[in-house]
């Protein structure tokens, strides 16, 4: 095993050693760390800081390279590739290399139509010193149809006397052909794959010039392992040696066998004689394989937990319910995010302002129209963010039968002109209740004022661009591949869920099992815990109608119940009011839906009295009612 510490690096740490003779010569890692020296990330801390040391393929590197000779003959290029492999980074330090005037645009962020009039008016003139500009829009697959459609014409096929267009993206097919058309298309990808063995290489020599420099102990091995399991991602590897490099060194991992019905912490129960062979290894208990999803799940609870003083099954239902807004339209069903307050001042407006910045296409709203919202389904299928819920039901008819059929992708209003879906992610935020069918359809965030002693972050502006770039990583993340394989999953979900919980919570965790890592654990845990206020929902007039007649018959042998008894007791419970004729119709109503005809039966001695059989009552005690109901 080769090892490399502090003490046998040469003088110059960054040059080629005897013991790598491939060492990355051209990176200066003490330059770049300089650079970066305030960020606390390796990928921003050695972040490239020139063209040399962004590692490519020859022919992309030697392109953009040739970018900074006077007059270069530069065409519209767009780089698709997957998140993370450099395409940002390799056009932001051609530009800065080139006499070009750079404007950046993040697609990710602006994405309307108010980008392409920036671009119109960027690219009318040259600069006051003469120079074209270099119109770079980053992630152009995150603008809106409406953009690319101003795209379209001349914006820029017109424009080569005074810009150029570069753009990066992850989905090419998001797209369209007259936009794709305008430019030169290098599939990175398929590029890197082609030289991948010296790319690979490249990269292990990266990592250990990084490790040198900070001055951890590392065995090649195990470094050139994590390199070529995450390539060609230089920020994963980077983020993975980072982690790992907190106990001081990283060395190659050793699997602790968990021994069946014993207790690891136990030396006697470890060194007791054991039925397998001794060289027979005992096969580890299986952990879900961790990837990227789980990271940004991660770094949405630990964004979310700076700001937002709540429970952590909380933020976690939280950053699942916002990868699963990416990810939609893969899912069988899709819940309320419920910011639920009791009393004012306990951060739901707060929690709604940041869960807008991380969800795709946010509208926020307290005042909507059902046509509006319909309308902005049809064209954009945004995520509305809707504060002061419980004013806009009152305000807005309809708007509670668009909620309850947004639970499922196959739910629509029908109306003269046209057939609307009702699909979309959403966000509600209200102080109180809502209304019970849809609180049914809903993962509850049960939020609390805040104590003296639980201290968080104010959120401002200046925190924006942290939740902006998190809210594009989601977006990377939801692939096609991802979207496919989210569509077949289907999840075991816990079992002490109702029905419904459990079609709320199945999109979820499978998003929590594809991530892996701890977060199947993790969200599990978070459903049984957010979901236990279901259990003291307030009983319905069915629930209490028929819990008072339970109680009535418990200790009797009456195989009836009069009509005229049960509206008694379920006056006092509540359940129905008014004079006593409408109570008894009132009750037989109810009943009736629920399975209990009403019947004409004789008592033992009088006349003959409508009621209800007990039998029939007690098949919808069976079906209807939990072992208790408190009814007073």
């Amino acid at each position: 095993m080769t090892t490399d510490t502090p003490a046998n690096k040469s003088n110059d740490a960054y040059s080629a050693s005897t013991s790598a003779p491939h060492e990355d010569s051209t990176f200066d890692a003490a330059s770049a760390a300089k650079a970066g020296a305030d960020n606390s990330t390796w990928p921003d801390k050695y972040k490239p800081q020139c063209i040399e040391d962004v590692i490519l393929p020859d022919g992309i590197h030697d392109m953009l390279k040739s970018w900074s000779q006077p007059g270069a003959d530069i065409p519209h290029v767009l780089i698709a590739g997957k998140w993370g492999i450099g395409k940002t980074t390799a056009f932001d330090l051609a530009i800065k290399e080139s006499d070009l005037s750079p404007l950046k645009i993040n697609g990710a962020l602006d994405r309307g139509i108010d980008v392409v009039r920036k671009i119109r008016e960027a690219v009318r003139t040259l600069t006051v010193y003469g120079e074209r500009r270099a119109i770079f829009i980053d992630e152009l697959d995150g603008l809106t149809q409406e953009a690319f459609s101003g795209l379209r014409g001349d914006t820029i096929a017109g424009s080569s006397s005074t810009a150029v267009f570069v753009a990066t993206c992850n989905h090419l097919e998001k797209i369209p052909e007259a936009i794709r058309n305008r430019f030169y298309i290098i599939h990175l990808d398929d590029e890197i794959a082609r030289c991948r063995e010296e790319l690979e290489l490249k990269h292990q020599e990266r990592a250990f010039a990084i490790l040198r420099q900070e001055g951890i102990e590392f065995d090649r091995s195990e470094v050139e392992r994590i390199v070529k399991e995450m390539f060609p991602s230089a920020r994963k590897w980077m983020l993975e040696l980072q982690a790992r490099a907190a106990a001081g060194e990283i060395r190659s991992s050793d699997v602790v066998s968990i021994v069946p019905d014993q207790d690891p912490s136990s030396a006697k129960a470890l060194s007791a004689p054991s039925d397998q062979p001794a060289n027979k290894a005992i096969k580890p208990t299986p952990v879900p394989a961790r990837t990227d999803a789980a990271d940004i799940l991660d770094d949405i609870e630990r964004h979310l937990k700076r700001f937002i003083a709540t429970t952590d099954a909380n933020l976690r239902g939280i950053a699942l319910f916002v990868l699963h807004a990416h990810a939609h339209e893969a899912a069988s069903h899709s819940p309320l995010l419920w910011l639920n307050s009791p009393e004012k001042r306990c951060g739901k407006t707060t929690a709604l302002k940041m869960v807008s910045h991380l969800v795709p296409k946010p509208i926020i709203t307290s005042n909507i129209s059902v046509a509006g919202m319909l309308k902005a389904i049809q064209n954009v299928r945004p995520t509305f963010l809707i504060d002061e819920m419980e004013h806009a039901l009152k305000a807005t008819g309809g708007l509670h039968g668009v909620l309850n059929l947004g639970h499922a992708p196959d739910g629509v209003i029908v109306r003269n002109d046209a057939t609307y879906s009702t699909w979309s992610p959403k966000v509600v935020a209200l102080i109180g209740e809502l209304p019970g069918t849809l609180a049914d359809r809903s993962v509850r965030i049960a939020l609390r004022r805040r104590l003296a002693t639980e201290v968080v972050e104010r959120f401002t502006r200046n925190d924006e661009p942290e939740a902006e770039a998190l809210r594009a990583r989601c977006h990377a993340w939801a692939t096609e591949a991802v979207l496919a394989t989210l569509t077949d999953m289907d999840p075991d979900v816990p079992l002490q869920l109702s029905d419904r919980a459990q079609d709320n919570w199945r999109p979820l965790i499978a998003i929590a099992d594809l991530a892996g890592g701890d977060w199947p654990d993790k969200a599990r845990e978070a459903a049984n815990i957010i979901s236990a206020h279901e259990d003291i929902e307030e009983p319905s007039a069915g629930i209490l109608i028929l819990s008072s007649a339970r109680d009535w018959f418990a200790g009797k042998d009456d195989a009836h119940i009069a009509s005229a008894t049960l509206a008694d007791l379920a006056a006092n419970a509540g359940a129905v009011s008014g004079k006593p004729a409408s109570r008894m119709i009132r009750c037989a109503r109810i009943l009736s839906g629920l399975g209990v005809p009403r019947h004409t039966f004789r008592p033992p001695a009088g006349e003959p009295r409508k009621g209800f059989k007990r039998a029939d009552m007690e098949d919808a005690f069976t079906r209807y009612l939990p072992e208790e109901v408190d009814v007073g």
